[in-house]
C-alpha cells in the first residue's frame, strides 16, 4: 500500500475508522483497541472514567462520527480534542450526540488537523497497538455513571467518492503523486473533490455518504409518512407537538411507538394518536385531518448510501473523479506535464468532453420522489 505524505491513501474515502482504540489510565496505562468491533458491528462498552480516553483515527480528516448505541451512556462533560502538530487542541462538536442516543458528531470547522503517530511516550506512556500515522480525534469525560455500549461506528471522510491519487491518475500527471508540497496540494484536490460531491448530491437529489437531517416536519398520517430523503441509515429522534412542547417517542421496531422502512425511507406509527386540535374555520376539532396543527410530527435521521455497495457507486466516483481533474486542470498550467503530441487529445478537448460525460451521467442519476 502507497503512503502519501505518511498517510495510507488507499483507505482515504473509507467510511470506517483505521483504528478505535481505548487509553485506560488506571490501573496500568494500556491500550486497547476496538478498531474491529466499531466496523462490524460488535458491541463494546465506552468506559470514560477520569483520566481514559476513546481515540477515533483515520487516514483522511472525517467530517462526520456517526456512533449507533445498544444501549445509552451518562457522563459528565464531554472534552473533544484534535491532533494538530503533534499537540491536542479542543473542539466543540457542531452536534454532539453525548452518548445518551444514537446519533453523529460533526467536525466542520477544524483549522490546522494534522496527522499524527503515536509512540510508546505519547501521548502517553504506553505501547499503542501501532504507530501509523492517522488524523485523530479524542474524548474524554469528566465522569462516567453509565457506559454507553457501542455497537458500531462510520463516519465521513471529507472525500467520500474518490481521492486525489485518483484524479492525478486520470490527469496522466508525471511526478509521482499530490502531496503537501505539489501544486496544487493534495489537500486542496481534496476541497475540488469535496466540491465535486456536493454538486452531485444537489443535482442527482441523491447521496452516497452520511448526511445528518434535524427536525424534519411533517403533517401526521395514520397510513405513514415518507421522509424527504433515503434510504435511511439510522432514524434518530421522532417528536410529536404536544400543543407546548415537542414530546419524543419511542421509535426502532414495530412493538415501539413506530418504526421504519430504511430503504424506502417510510415511517410507520405502531400505534393510535390524537394530536392536539387548534381552531380550525367551524372551531375546535380533533378528528384525522381537521383542527390539526400544521406540520405536528418531525424527525431527525441519517440517511444516505453507501458508495461501496450501489449500483451506481462506479458511475458516481467516476463523476466525481473527472469533476475534481476540470478544476485542477483549470486552476494550473499543466500544458507542459499533461499527456500531449499529435497522437494525443488537447486538454483543452479533454476538459470539454469530461464536461459533457459528467453532466450526462448527473443527469442519469437525477431522482425524483412522487407521493
Amino acid at each position: 500500500m502507497a503512503l502519501i505524505d505518511n498517510v495510507e491513501e488507499a483507505l482515504e474515502t473509507s467510511p470506517y475508522l483505521d483504528a478505535c482504540w481505548k487509553y485506560d489510565s488506571a490501573p496500568s496505562p494500556t491500550y486497547t483497541s476496538y478498531t474491529k468491533y466499531a466496523k462490524v458491528g460488535t458491541d463494546f462498552s465506552m468506559i470514560l472514567e477520569s483520566g481514559d480516553y476513546f481515540y477515533f483515527g483515520h487516514c483522511n480528516k472525517m467530517e462526520l462520527l456517526m456512533f449507533i448505541l445498544t444501549t445509552a451512556g451518562s457522563y459528565g462533560a464531554l472534552t473533544w480534542e484534535f491532533s494538530s502538530n503533534g499537540s491536542w487542541v479542543t473542539i466543540v462538536p457542531e452536534e454532539n450526540c453525548d452518548f445518551t442516543l444514537s446519533g453523529p458528531e460533526r467536525f466542520v470547522r477544524v483549522p490546522n488537523w494534522t496527522p499524527m503517530c503515536f509512540s510508546g511516550t505519547a501521548p502517553h506512556t504506553a505501547t499503542p497497538p501501532d504507530t501509523s500515522y492517522r488524523y485523530w480525534l479524542r474524548v474524554s469525560a469528566a465522569s462516567q455513571v453509565t457506559a454507553a455500549v457501542i455497537h458500531q461506528i462510520e463516519c465521513n471522510p471529507i472525500c467520500r467518492y474518490t481521492n486525489p491519487t485518483r484524479v492525478y491518475e486520470l490527469l496522466q500527471l508525471t511526478g509521482g503523486d499530490f502531496t503537501a508540497t505539489s501544486t496544487p496540494t493534495r489537500e486542496q484536490v481534496k476541497q475540488f473533490i469535496r466540491r465535486a460531491e456536493s454538486r452531485i448530491d444537489f443535482e442527482s437529489r441523491k447521496s452516497w455518504k452520511y448526511n445528518l437531517v434535524k427536525y424534519e416536519e411533517h403533517e401526521f398520517s395514520r397510513f405513514g409518512i415518507r421522509l424527504n430523503n433515503f434510504p435511511i441509515k439510522k432514524l434518530l429522534k421522532l417528536e410529536i407537538w404536544s400543543g407546548n412542547d415537542w414530546e419524543n417517542y419511542t421509535i426502532a421496531s414495530r412493538t415501539d411507538e413506530a418504526f421504519s422502512i430504511d430503504s424506502l425511507g417510510n415511517i410507520y406509527f405502531s400505534r393510535f394518536f390524537i394530536l392536539p386540535a387548534r381552531l380550525a374555520m367551524s372551531g375546535a376539532f380533533w378528528r384525522w385531518g381537521y383542527g390539526e396543527f400544521s406540520f405536528p410530527v418531525r424527525f431527525t435521521y441519517i440517511y444516505g448510501r453507501d458508495i461501496d455497495t450501489d449500483y451506481q457507486g462506479g458511475m458516481v466516483s467516476n463523476i466525481a473523479t473527472k469533476l475534481a481533474a476540470i478544476d485542477v486542470a483549470l486552476s494550473s498550467d499543466y500544458t507542459v506535464i499533461l499527456s500531449s503530441g499529435v497522437e494525443h487529445v488537447r486538454v483543452q478537448d479533454k476538459i470539454e468532453k469530461w464536461e459533457r460525460e459528467c453532466d450526462e451521467n448527473i443527469e442519469r442519476l437525477q431522482s425524483f420522489m412522487c407521493i
